[in-house]
C-alpha cells in the first residue's frame, strides 16, 4: 500500500505544485502538504502541525475522513492500518516530488484520529538506506 501511495503522492504533487513556485525551505514544504496538498487528498486541512525546527514534523487530523465511516472492530482496525499506511505513502512520495527524502510514520490515537510524524531522512541514521524509506502504522 505505501509504494502504492508514494505514487500516487508523487504525481498528485506534481499536478498541485505545476502552477506555484518552487518551494525550497523544508517548513514551507510541509506546510504546503498541510494547507493545499491535505486539503486536496482529504477535503480538509491537517488540524495541526507541531515541530521542533530540527527536521521533525507531526500533523495532527482530528478527524481523518477517511477513517470517519470505521468502527473499532479488528477488522475495521485493520482496515484503517492500511488506509494509513496508503496516506503515509502519499505524504511521502509528495515530500520527494517536492524535493525532501523523509521518513512517514502514522500512528491511529482513536479512530477517525491520527497523526503522522514525518522525520527528514537527513537526521536519521543509515541516510539513504532502509531506515530512511521506512513507513509503519500504529494504533493505541
Amino acid at each position: 500500500m505505501e509504494s502504492m501511495g508514494m505514487h500516487v503522492g508523487k504525481r498528485l504533487a506534481e499536478r498541485y505544485t505545476c502552477y506555484v513556485p518552487r518551494i525550497n525551505a523544508q517548513l514551507d514544504m510541509i506546510k504546503f502538504i498541510c494547507k493545499e496538498f491535505w486539503t486536496e487528498v482529504f477535503r480538509k486541512q491537517a488540524d495541526k502541525l507541531q515541530t521542533n525546527y530540527q527536521g521533525i514534523y507531526v500533523l495532527h487530523d482530528y478527524n481523518l475522513p477517511w477513517f470517519s465511516k470505521l468502527s473499532h472492530t479488528n477488522i475495521e482496525l485493520q482496515e484503517a492500518q492500511a488506509l494509513a499506511s496508503l496516506a503515509c505513502g502519499i505524504v511521502k512520495g509528495a515530500l520527494l516530488n517536492l524535493g525532501m527524502k523523509a521518513k512517514v510514520t502514522c500512528e491511529i490515537v482513536n479512530i477517525p484520529r491520527c497523526q503522522f510524524t514525518v522525520v527528514d531522512a537527513t537526521i536519521l541514521p543509515g541516510v539513504g538506506g532502509d531506515n530512511a524509506s521506512a513507513t509503519s502504522t500504529t494504533t493505541k
